[in-house]
Formats: C-alpha cells, sequence, structure tokens
C-alpha cells in the first residue's frame, strides 16, 4: 500500500495505491489503516482524495477483524460531499476492495484490464458449478455498460480531466479556465437540429456542444443507459 499527496495541474492532491505485485495487493488491517489515514488527512486538508485499486480483497489470514474493512468505509462516507473522491480500477478489486470505490464519487475502469465483483469465477464456480470469466463476471465492459457500477474506462488522464471540473472541496468553487468563446456568440444551429416531426430522431450531443464552451464537454457513463446523457462542461 502506497500513500501520500502531490500536485496535479498545481492543485493538492491525496492518493493511495494498492500494489498487486505484493501479495496480490491483499489488504490486512495495517494496509487498511493507511488508506484511512490517508483519507482522514485529505478530509482535513479539503482536498481531493485519489484511490488506485488493484487488490485480491482481504487477507483473511490475518483474521476476521480484517475482512469488515469498516476503517476505510468509514473515511469514505465521511468525505462524501466533502471532498471529491476518484477511484481507479486498475487491475482486479474483489471483496472488501469493491466495496470501498462504490461509496466514492466517481468510478474508472482500466479498459479490458480490470475487474471489480464480490467473489471472482473459482467462488462461483464452487458455489453454483457456472464457470465465467472475469472479464464477464465484472470487467469494465459489464460496469460500464450494462450494471452502471462504473463511469468511465479510460484511466490516469481521465482522472487529470475530471479534477479540472471539479473544487478541492464543498468549501471552494470549481476550478475557473479562461474561456475562448465568445459570451455574445449566436448558436443558429439550434434552430435546425431538432425536427419538425417529433418522430424523427436528433442527437442531443449537438445541442450540448452548441450551448456550452466550445470542447468542454466530458461525457460521464457515455455507454449506460443511453437515453439519457450527463457529464461535466463549462459556461462562460
Amino acid at each position: 500500500m502506497i500513500t501520500g499527496f502531490g500536485n496535479v495541474n498545481g492543485r493538492c492532491v491525496f492518493i493511495f495505491a494498492q500494489d498487486f505485485t505484493v501479495m496480490a495487493g491483499s489488504a490486512g488491517p495495517v494496509h487498511q489503516k493507511k488508506i484511512a489515514d490517508i483519507a482522514q488527512a485529505a478530509y482535513k486538508a479539503k482536498a481531493p482524495l485519489i484511490g488506485l485499486y488493484d487488490s485480491a480483497g482481504a487477507r483473511l489470514q490475518e483474521g476476521s477483524e480484517n475482512i469488515t474493512f469498516s476503517r476505510i468505509f468509514y473515511q469514505n462516507a465521511r468525505c462524501s460531499g466533502v471532498i471529491p473522491q476518484i477511484a481507479a480500477i486498475m487491475g482486479p478489486a474483489a471483496g472488501g476492495s469493491s466495496y470501498s470505490p462504490a461509496l466514492m464519487d466517481i468510478i474508472i475502469m482500466s479498459k479490458e484490464k480490470s475487474y471489480m465483483f464480490i467473489t471472482g469465477p473459482p467462488a462461483i464456480k464452487a458455489y453454483t458449478g457456472d464457470e465465467i470469466s472475469s472479464e464477464e463476471l465484472g470487467g469494465s465492459a459489464i460496469h460500464c455498460q450494462k450494471s452502471g457500477g462504473a463511469d468511465l474506462e479510460v484511466c490516469i488522464e481521465m482522472i487529470k480531466k475530471l479534477l479540472e471540473y471539479l473544487p478541492s472541496s464543498c468549501l471552494e468553487s470549481p476550478p475557473q479556465i479562461q474561456s475562448k468563446d465568445d459570451p455574445e456568440r449566436l448558436c443558429p444551429k439550434l434552430e435546425t437540429i431538432i425536427p419538425n416531426d417529433r418522430n424523427q430522431p436528433y442527437d442531443i450531443h449537438f445541442i450540448i456542444e452548441e450551448i456550452i464552451d466550445h470542447g468542454s464537454f466530458n461525457e460521464i457513463k457515455p455507454d449506460f443507459a443511453r437515453n439519457a446523457v450527463i457529464g461535466f462542461a463549462r459556461m462562460l
């Protein structure tokens, strides 16, 4: 478990990362305490918290106290609505390491390389006799397209981009970026995008792009519930 703080585009952020090369990133009591402590530090500093998850789950051989992950869950709940919490699933996130991301604000998965589930394929086969792959059970496509459990399939660069829209805490305003759009500009395309025939489809993305500052739309959950479009954007 690696924890610390640093700057992203000049803003302080707190971060923790599970190292799968050491005992499969499994979480013992000290491992969990380090995450809870860095989350508490982020809360006190009123700075964003970023979690890089890559863990097989709880280290069961270290006792029943280790299974609950209660220290981490408490800090996730405490930080909710106070500071941004972004979870990046870099590899497997099993057991307790799948619950904590669900308590954070945004979940990003590494496409075709990450999995998130409470229990893995071997346990499913032992309990039900069904054989299923990690990708089918909890891969990025499953969570971004079907379950809605994750928001995006682009990882590190997307974290940096999201932070451009989010305030460091509930006590601050979002970052301000100088727009190149003319605030007095007209939007003539709006007169033609929506067809007169209500049965004729049109792409709502065109309307969003016409209204907001050019190129500032960052869509969230683009592949889930595609009858709704959500995301971050800037308007001068």
